[in-house]
């Protein structure tokens, strides 16, 4: 497994970085990815924030087990497989990294499906607490009503603050959902920023981000 990571010594927050499906850790740093994603680690290393970018199960070098595994479209079948096999070796990296550098928080940033990993990481219950949420493109899945639809996990963003990016001509995600799932979430803080796009959000939404990770810190 690829994992691009940045560290400040006097960083006591650990920023952790989830890419989208068909992606891979890299797309976090190279100019024109579907995430815009070097806009935001450059932010981050500017700001001396620390962060950590892996690669996802069966995405770039995190090769999957099976052979039928497609990143680009996961079977119903590999998805639980897809999720627990990403959250789990995150997570074990996540304590291996709050160990070595003496963390004191995590901040979980995800794009797209990746959203369904953080909720797995989440309930892990890491030995650090997950204070800040964000989500680029986030993917409530509403219409599947399964125990990964966000809106059957909304515990895991209550009381925390919680930022969300979505584009309200997403071409993958109805607006009206991202809305729905938003006015659900039981937090005192949390920001639902909205751009004329598609899923692939614009380069503002990672200046934007870096300004909300820059707050309560």
């Amino acid at each position: 497994m690829n994992v691009i990571e940045k560290h400040f010594d006097s960083s006591k927050d650990l920023i952790l970085l989830l890419h989208g499906q068909e992606a891979s850790s890299n797309d976090w740093i190279i100019n024109g990815g579907f995430i815009n994603g070097a806009g935001l680690t450059d932010g981050l290393t500017d700001s001396q924030f620390s962060w950590i970018a892996p690669d996802l199960y069966g995405h770039g070098s995190f090769k999957a087990e099976e052979n039928d595994f497609d990143p680009a479209d996961i079977s119903d079948e590999l998805w639980p497989v897809f999720l627990k096999r990403s959250a789990d070796t995150i997570c074990n990296l996540a304590e291996e990294t709050v160990k070595k550098y003496g963390y004191q928080s995590l901040t979980v940033v995800s794009y797209s499906a990746s959203c369904h990993v953080a909720v797995r990481i989440i309930k892990h219950k890491l030995s650090v607490p997950i204070k800040r949420v964000f989500m680029a493109a986030p993917c409530p899945e509403r219409e599947y009503d399964d125990e990964y639809s966000l809106h059957n996990n909304l515990d895991c963003f209550n009381n925390r603050k919680c930022c969300f990016f979505a584009g309200t001509r997403d071409e993958e995600v109805p607006i009206d959902d991202v809305r729905w799932f938003f006015s659900h979430i039981e937090s005192d803080d949390k920001e639902l920023l909205l751009y004329d796009s598609g899923h692939s959000l614009p380069e503002k939404w990672t200046s934007d981000a870096l300004i909300q990770l820059g707050k309560n810190l």
